[in-house]
């Protein structure tokens, strides 16, 4: 396999454990895809589905009490156990992270320009003067007009969309390889939702960095990602090109969230779902075997689906 053959990113088996009181339970079971090079892929499911897991563990930024396990290689190299220094020279520099919320992602006090300098001050040579204009190109980059203006500003200073382009900024400084945008757009109205999925895909394609988005709103998902892995209750049940699952879903999961998405004129009183026992809730324990993932199966080129009647008996 050469170089360019080499999955940007290749998950396999990924699992997290949270630990509780003594006891183990599993948030996360079984977790398999794989990002190519300069593409882009969407990790999506409801709340609580594990997918902000499954990227917290890849980033190798979860609490004390979840335990990764399994397999994630970042251009072949092996980020599950890695050592902390190597770990720490790959963040920020060849691994970016967009968080969720960036008024609790940013530090409240320093100024922004400090913060996006942090990261070069780290992983690069740039002298304070440089950094300071590095800093200024970020923010011109993401679209923040006057960036300059700006960068003795605190986060609690500009609005939430600002916030949003901070820290995307922040996440591509150094120019990385992987970029991982957890729900990049919780939280926005829907203007600026466009403009943030805009952005992410300009970059995307201007960088040629791999993309691995985290959400939960199909919208996003089309608009964004050439592939999509859906995850319901700890598990991906269902992964292939985005067109072709948004066109017929395999996966009950997958096609109870397409027919819960809000149309225009929409009667229904209840929205569809499908009924599922949530492995977190279960010591492994007292799993005792009967929680073994069942295999996605192929059944189309290029289309995976977890099959259902073994999914229920576990």
């Amino acid at each position: 396999m050469t170089p360019e053959q080499i999955p940007a990113l290749q998950v396999q088996s990924l699992a997290v454990t949270a630990s509780r009181g003594g006891r183990a339970f599993p948030a996360v079971r079984g977790v398999d895809f794989s990002l190519r090079p300069s593409s882009k892929l969407a990790l999506v499911g409801e709340s609580g589905s594990g997918k902000s897991l499954t990227a917290l563990a890849i980033a190798g930024l979860l609490a004390d009490n979840l335990t990764p396990s399994g397999s994630a290689r970042f251009h072949g190299e092996e980020l599950i156990g890695m050592a902390p220094d190597r770990r720490r020279a790959l963040a920020g520099s060849r691994i970016g992270f967009v968080f969720q919320e960036p008024m609790s992602a940013l530090h409240p006090i320093l100024p922004i320009g400090v913060q996006l300098a942090e990261g070069l001050r780290a992983h690069t040579g740039l002298s304070r003067a440089q950094r300071r204009d590095r800093a200024i190109e970020l923010l011109d980059l993401v679209g923040l007009a006057k960036a300059r203006s700006i960068l003795d500003n605190r986060i609690g200073q500009l609005s939430g969309g600002m916030r949003q382009r901070v820290m995307i900024a922040m996440a591509i400084s150094c120019e990385p390889d992987l970029l991982i945008a957890d729900e990049p757009t919780t939280a926005l109205d829907v203007t600026l939702q466009r403009q943030i999925i805009e952005l992410l895909r300009g970059l995307q394609e201007r960088l040629g960095l791999s993309l691995l988005m985290i959400t939960h709103d199909l919208g996003v998902v089309s608009e964004t990602c050439e592939e999509v892995a859906v995850m319901y209750a700890g598990e991906i049940v269902e992964r292939g090109r985005t067109a072709q699952i948004m066109r017929a879903p395999g996966h009950a999961y997958t096609g109870a969230l397409l027919d819960a998405s809000p149309r225009i004129g929409d009667t229904r009183r209840r929205l569809p779902s499908i009924a599922t026992s949530a492995p977190w809730l279960t010591d492994t324990r007292e799993m005792a075997g009967e929680g073994v993932v069942s295999e996605l199966r192929e059944v189309s080129p290029g289309h995976w689906v977890r099959d259902q009647d073994q999914e229920a008996a576990a």
